[in-house]
């Protein structure tokens, strides 16, 4: 079979005539820096000049493993293991698909290598290159649930998507979201899908809500959490349209609301305001203050566990027009949805209390926050 041959100093393999259609999916290593193995999961894509393609640029020489099954020295460009060995890029499961695509991969050390990939890959790499994980690629071998093996998830996902019952949900949130609150590995890694499902499913919506407020708790998985960004972006958008439907949950939609925007403290402790407690520290004295908002009272006060609540002083609700930030975010969107309960308690929230120990006046949620907000995790 005669061979095209191109110009030697660009580097592009011959390709011979007759051969189905081949795009070219270049993958060029970044230049070799301390913090390259940070950078594995963010591809970088353009276009080949010569051919009008996909172009993915990976760093080769990255240690970490993210939810797309992008590895070191593993990036996987067909829905089967890929080794490197040596320098070469094998795809196991490509050689089943008679259609494919060549491509070129240039690791760290410049040595070309090719690479048959499926005709799926170019639309892998779209949803790729828009910020959402696709499925299909994440490698499930090398993350974990509450089972330990995660290979089920994938096909739970799949029967999910074609309606699956009560018993795919069940076992779902038992795997990625034990008891509504412990999340794992493969919880991040199932996430883009599951936000994909929330378009049009409910369920999915509210798994990938508790997923993103479990996110707050140590899981050890920050490094796939930050591989979530786009789903999260796209997640808070749909929890925000479901919250303006005013569905009969609306305080549990807004928790996971307020976890999308990384407000886990929030998140974790809001209630409807007909008896809430906030215990926090006074930043003067450091002495534990009890911070009462409901329909018994709005005061801070000690806690003695014999008598209750006592030397009570009463609390400074802030006015709408002083509300900032997110305390703004939070009364508007209250008010937007008809929730006028949670609205008035918003404002005692982000209003003022006086230490009933040493007389310091201070802001409820600044002393709150600092003592509870976690560190925004993949952030």
């Amino acid at each position: 079979m005669a061979v095209r041959r191109r110009r030697r100093e660009e580097g592009q393999p011959g390709v011979p005539d007759g051969s189905p259609v081949w795009s070219s999916v270049k993958a060029t290593a970044s230049q070799p820096t301390p913090s390259a193995p940070s950078k594995m999961s963010r591809a970088v894509f353009g276009v080949d000049d010569r051919h009008q393609q996909p172009v993915m640029r990976i760093p080769r020489e990255a240690g970490v493993v993210s939810p797309t099954g992008v590895l070191a020295g593993a990036a996987f460009f067909a829905p089967g293991r890929c080794d490197v060995d040596a320098g070469r890029v094998t795809a196991a499961g490509a050689a089943a698909s008679q259609e494919g695509h060549r491509g070129r991969v240039t690791g760290t050390t410049g040595t070309p290598t090719t690479v048959r990939t499926p005709t799926g890959v170019r639309r892998r790499l779209a949803v790729m290159a828009a910020g959402r994980l696709n499925a299909g690629v994440v490698d499930w071998t090398r993350v974990y649930d509450s089972h330990g093996a995660a290979d089920r998830v994938p096909g739970l996902l799949d029967r999910a998507e074609r309606g699956g019952g009560e018993e795919v949900w069940a076992e779902l949130w038992d795997r990625l979201c034990l008891h509504g609150e412990t999340v794992f590995p493969a919880s991040f890694a199932a996430l883009p899908r599951l936000v994909e499902l929330a378009r049009t499913r409910a369920r999915a919506l509210e798994l990938a809500g508790a997923i993103v407020r479990g996110a707050a708790h140590d899981h050890g998985s920050d490094a796939l959490f930050a591989d979530c960004t786009a789903a999260v972006t796209e997640l808070r958008e749909l929890v925000d349209h479901r919250l303006r439907t005013r569905p009969g949950d609306w305080l549990s939609s807004f928790r996971d609301l307020l976890a999308t925007a990384g407000q886990y403290h929030w998140s974790a402790v809001l209630e409807d305001f007909t008896d809430d407690f906030y215990p926090l520290p006074c930043p003067h004295c450091a002495g534990e203050v009890t911070v009462a908002i409901g329909v018994h009272g709005c005061y801070a006060a000690i806690r003695d566990w014999d008598r209750g609540d006592v030397e009570r002083r009463p609390l400074r609700p802030a006015s709408p027009a002083e509300l900032r930030g997110v305390g703004r975010w939070m009364y508007d969107t209250a008010v937007r949805d008809g929730q006028a309960g949670i609205a008035w308690g918003i404002t005692y929230l982000f209003g003022r209390a006086q230490c009933p120990r040493c007389g310091t006046v201070f802001t409820i949620a600044e002393e709150y926050t600092s003592a509870n907000l976690p560190p925004c995790p993949g952030r």
